[in-house]
Formats: structure tokens, C-alpha cells, sequence
């Protein structure tokens, strides 16, 4: 049902309707594991509607981040411009963490992550107190990466370490836990050893079993 409605929104060209359910259903393909037909939808949009589209951008940088994260940069990085230009602090922000993320998946060039750790430190300050515990989860993980990586000595990677060990318990999305899972697990690798990762794994291995696992 989802399908033939897009397909009769982008035949009868209400692209602004497409877009909306694109918004809606992003999140939920994703969990699924069905970034292929996300981006499928997404290739169909005209390309100057789309370019001007942040939300759409950013999608596009989320389902290729896994496959293929040096090509996603370049949608989030012009997602993340448009955001800042509509003063869209949350988009902005989760922009920011994506492209955090894809330096951790690609393991290289870490150097190049830190205007992206200046600028999502600035954003986190302009969010306000109540966001939705996804971006909670999404912030967190961006940040362990980030002081990992560049800023192993700052003061609050401590607190953060904590508060994300914590929420890998009451977290329900499976995807999102895993994230945060691995944050944590090269937190306690580098600061700890070998024995403390492996106290960390016993915790947390009830909340990551195969009954929770998204399906591909």
C-alpha cells in the first residue's frame, strides 16, 4: 500500500506529498533493513526538489552510511547546510552525528572529524531540554566516537560513557542500542582493557540476543 501511494504521488507529480510520506516511513525502512527501497523512493524525487529538501537529503546520507559512508558525507554535508540555513537546530544536530558516525565506519581520516565535533557541541547547547530519546541515543553515541577518536581527555567523556551504558538497557530500537553498544565497548577497550569490556558484554548481552535483532 505504502509503494503504490508514493508511485501515485510521484505519477500525478505531488512531490511535496511524497516527501511527507518519505518522512514518515524513513525511519520505520530503516529499522527494517530496507534502506534499498528507501533510496529507491528517494532517486525517483526530481533532483532540484530534492536538493532543496534537507530532510530528504539527510535521508539519503542514513541509508547509504552503512554501505557506503564516504558517499553518504556528501548528502548529510549539504543536509546539514540547508538545516543551519532554515534553523533547523535538530536536523543540524543529527546531521552532525551521522557524519560523525560514517568516520567510525570507515576507520580513517579522524583528523577530519573535528569541525564536526565543534559544531555538534554547538548545537547540543542550542537544543531544547525535552528532545526525542532517539536523538538522545543518536548524540551520545556521535559523542563517544568523537572524544574517542579526538578528544580522549575531555572532562565530560566520562558522564557520557555513563549516561550511554545506562540507556543501552531501556533503549527499544535494537539498531540503536547496537550503536550505542559499540560506542561503549571501545570506550572500555581503550580506557580499561580487555577485562572490563568483557564485564560490559555480560551486561549487556541480554538486550542484544537474536529476538531483537532487525530483520534484513
Amino acid at each position: 500500500h505504502l509503494e503504490a501511494a508514493f508511485d501515485l504521488y510521484i505519477s500525478s507529480q505531488q512531490y511535496a506529498e511524497a516527501a511527507r510520506l518519505v518522512g514518515q516511513q524513513a525511519p520505520i525502512l530503516l529499522h527494517q533493513g530496507r534502506s534499498k527501497t528507501l533510496l529507491s523512493w528517494l532517486s525517483q524525487l526530481p533532483q532540484d526538489f530534492f536538493e532543496k529538501t534537507p530532510w530528504l537529503l539527510y535521508w539519503e546520507g542514513e541509508g547509504k552510511t552503512i554501505q557506503d559512508p564516504l558517499i553518504a558525507r556528501a548528502p548529510l554535508e549539504r543536509a546539514y547546510e540547508l538545516f543551519v540555513e532554515q534553523h533547523d537546530i535538530l536536523g543540524a544536530t543529527l546531521s552532525c552525528c551521522l557524519i560523525i558516525e560514517s568516520f567510525k565506519v570507515l576507520w580513517d581520516n579522524f583528523h577530519l572529524m573535528d569541525p564536526w565535533i565543534d559544531r555538534l557541541e554547538t548545537h547540543i547547547e542550542q537544543l531544547p531540554e525535552e528532545i526525542p530519546a532517539e536523538t538522545d541515543v543518536r548524540i551520545l553515541s556521535a559523542l563517544l566516537t568523537a572524544y574517542l577518536f579526538r578528544r580522549p581527555s575531555h572532562p565530560k567523556l566520562h558522564k557520557w560513557q555513563t549516561k550511554a551504558e545506562s540507556l543501552i538497557h531501556s533503549t527499544p530500537d535494537p539498531n540503536l542500542r547496537t550503536m550505542l553498544a559499540e560506542s561503549c565497548f571501545f570506550i572500555r577497550l581503550w580506557k580499561d582493557g580487555l577485562t572490563k569490556v568483557s564485564m560490559l558484554l555480560d551486561n549487556v548481552r541480554p538486550f542484544m540476543d537474536s529476538s531483537s535483532s532487525v530483520s534484513t
